[in-house]
This record gives structure tokens, C-alpha cells and sequence, in this order.
């Protein structure tokens, strides 16, 4: 069952994943060239914020024409696509479709899979190690031997595994996945990682470590924002409300975190997100009361986190992610110098320039 519905039956108003899937399958055929409009439109605003490297999360088979001509028009970014191996439900794109999908079409990047293990906390539909204040609980979106028999498949394959999960339950059981195939290869070398990763039990810190993943942050929700306020704090254990964002334990555990910013689905705001990830306070609203202050990170950690580390989980260190000999010129001018200015003055920056590869591809 895709919707919530009241004790009489009738629809309640929240949506479950996969919900729209049999929108999906009802959808006509999609225009290449209206999608190629779409794309550029979003990797073009990208580039006006200073972002060169772009993993687009769920690729669908109905994406991949267009995304095949995109880079045959030739790309601005470096741009690594996602395919969907799965999307709400356990029921999962067999790897040989997505093999098929790599060798039919002319792709940037290189072979990657997008899988959900959870929903959202606000819905309730992500596992919680504590469970939720109401006394509920969920279960991972994928049962664990499947997870971890489809995360070996895809290993074999070559295929870079990003998992979705936000729930300190749903990370331990993709950790657990990870741990069963990861150990098993004796590293990582694919760099399959977790986004998101808002909840973290300590208890897991030194996992991604030792399985030498990443947790992929989201910076603008380390403000007070209401998605944040309103919609989750008011599902969650006070206890469980204290972890969430909690970036500064995990960057002193040793995690490699690592910056994304779930466009389109939320507004491209890098600059917005790294002052939050400082101050834990609403940019432009210095009377709202700070969250979890204790959790902040410092400008160098969240350079680090918005290049070079992005660069890692893009498989582009070695090109790209910071300005050395042998790399990529991929370089922003922005406004002023974020080592000169207050702090809560950041989410004021614009970028004037962007360069890709020693060319200009963005003038303000």
C-alpha cells in the first residue's frame, strides 16, 4: 500500500516510496529533446553556483538518450549518472538490464547504480535503531540477504553503488551490506557509499572507516529550517532529535563526508548550506535559535567536504577536487575571500566565474 489512509479507509494524505511507480509506468513517452532542455537548464544553474561535478542520482531508461546526446553536444561538468536499480520498492532492475543500458548507450562517466534502503523520516518510512516517539518503526526497503546478494552483483559488474539512506537503522543495515561484500573484496575500490546518512549511531562511526566509505551530508538542512522543525523533530525521540546532522562527531570519528545538494528536489544552495553547516543558526536570521551548535563543522572541513572529497566519491581525485599540478583547471572566482568575511556573511557569496577545465563556462 503506496498511501496512508484513516481508520474508514479513505486516503490520508502522505505518500509512501514507490508510490510513483504506476504514475511512472502511465507516463507517455518523453520528448529527448524537451528532457535535453530540462538537463541543461539544471547543469547550467549548477555552473552559476561554481559546481563542476554533478552525480546525478536515478538515471531512468527513459533518461538515457537524452543524457547520450548531452555529452555528444559536449558536457560543461564532469557528470557521473546514477541508474536506477531500484526506486521505493525490493523490486530491483536485474544488473544484466543495467549492463545493457551501459553498452547501448554512449554515457558520461562510468557505471553506477542509485539504490533506496529507506524513505524519509518525516513519513516515518526509515528505520530508527530507537524507533520513532509515537513507538513505530520501518523496516529497510530491501531485505538484507537480497541488499547484500545485489550490492555482490553489482561489484562484480563494476557497477559504483550509491545507497539512499537517512535513518541511523537504514545505515546500519546498508553498512551491514556494504561489510558483507566490502570485507569480502578485501576494499572498496568502486567506492560505493552512502547519501545522506542524517542519523548515524556512534556506534557505526568506525564502520565507514574501516569499510573506507563516505556519508554524503546535506548541508542546508544543518539549519532550523521547518522541513526540519516542523515535519521531523515531531517524529522523533528527543534523544534521537540530539544525533541528527551530528557532522563534527563524524568528522572527528575519521568519515569522510562529503557535500550534495539533492537538486532538484531542493534549491541549489551551496553557499546558503556551507554557513549553516558552520553556524547550525538560519542564515539571514541570526534571532532563530541555533540547532545542535555542538554539531558544527568549520569553513576548511567544509571546503574540504564541498571538493576534493566530492572528487573521491566521483572518482575524479586524481583530475580534479583541488588546484594542483597534473589536475583539471576547474576553478570558481567568487565575490570575496570566505576566510575574510564574517562567518554569517557567507550565504551572500556569488560566484563571478567558473572554469572547466581552464574555460570559462560560467560569467556572472
Amino acid at each position: 500500500e503506496f498511501f496512508s489512509r484513516t481508520a474508514d479507509g479513505d486516503l490520508a494524505g502522505v505518500a509512501f516510496e514507490g508510490a510513483m511507480n504506476p504514475f511512472l509506468e502511465a507516463l507517455p513517452p518523453f520528448d529527448v529533446g524537451i528532457q535535453k532542455i530540462g538537463f541543461r537548464k539544471l547543469l547550467d544553474e549548477a555552473l552559476s553556483k561554481g559546481i563542476t561535478m554533478v552525480g546525478e542520482g536515478y538515471t531512468f531508461e527513459h533518461d538515457l538518450q537524452a543524457w547520450q546526446e548531452m555529452k555528444q553536444d559536449g558536457l560543461d561538468q564532469h557528470v557521473v549518472l546514477y541508474l536506477k536499480g531500484n526506486l521505493g520498492t525490493a523490486e530491483l532492475t536485474p544488473v544484466a538490464e543495467l549492463q545493457q543500458w551501459w553498452s547501448d548507450f554512449d554515457l558520461p562517466g562510468y557505471p553506477a547504480v542509485k539504490l533506496a534502503m529507506g524513505g524519509a523520516l518525516e513519513s516515518n518510512s526509515e528505520m530508527l535503531i530507537d524507533g520513532y516517539a509515537d513507538g513505530s518503526n520501518a523496516r529497510p526497503v530491501i531485505p538484507a540477504a537480497e541488499f547484500a546478494d545485489y550490492l555482490r552483483q553489482l561489484d562484480d559488474a563494476g557497477f559504483q553503488v550509491m545507497v539512499h539512506a537517512i535513518g541511523d537503522g537504514t545505515v546500519r543495515a546498508t553498512l551491514d551490506g556494504f561489510e558483507a561484500v566490502i570485507k569480502s573484496r578485501g576494499g572498496n575500490p568502486l567506492r560505493h557509499h552512502i547519501d545522506h546518512c542524517s542519523l548515524v549511531h556512534p556506534d557505526d562511526f568506525q564502520r565507514f572507516v574501516d569499510l573506507d566509505t563516505s556519508c554524503t551530508i546535506w548541508p542546508p538542512l544543518n539549519a532550523p529550517v521547518a522541513y526540519n522543525t516542523e515535519a521531523i523533530k515531531p517524529e522523533l525521540k528527543p534523544e534521537t532529535w540530539a544525533r541528527m546532522y551530528a557532522n563534527r562527531a563524524l568528522w572527528d570519528a575519521g568519515v569522510r563526508l562529503v557535500n550534495h545538494s539533492d537538486a532538484p528536489a531542493a534549491v541549489m544552495w551551496p553557499w546558503w548550506g556551507m554557513e549553516a553547516s558552520i553556524t547550525r543558526g538560519f542564515p539571514g536570521k541570526p534571532e532563530m535559535e541555533k540547532m545542535g551548535p555542538e554539531h558544527a563543522l568549520t569553513l576548511e572541513e567544509l571546503i574540504e567536504a564541498y571538493t576534493i572529497n566530492v572528487a573521491w566519491v566521483l572518482r575524479l581525485d586524481e583530475e580534479a577536487g583541488s588546484i594542483e599540478a597534473g589536475k583539471w583547471a576547474d576553478m570558481i572566482v567568487l565575490n570575496h575571500n570566505l576566510f575574510e568575511i564574517p562567518v554569517t556573511d557567507i550565504h551572500k557569496t556569488e560566484v563571478q566565474t567558473t572554469l572547466f577545465k581552464g574555460e570559462v563556462v560560467y560569467q556572472q
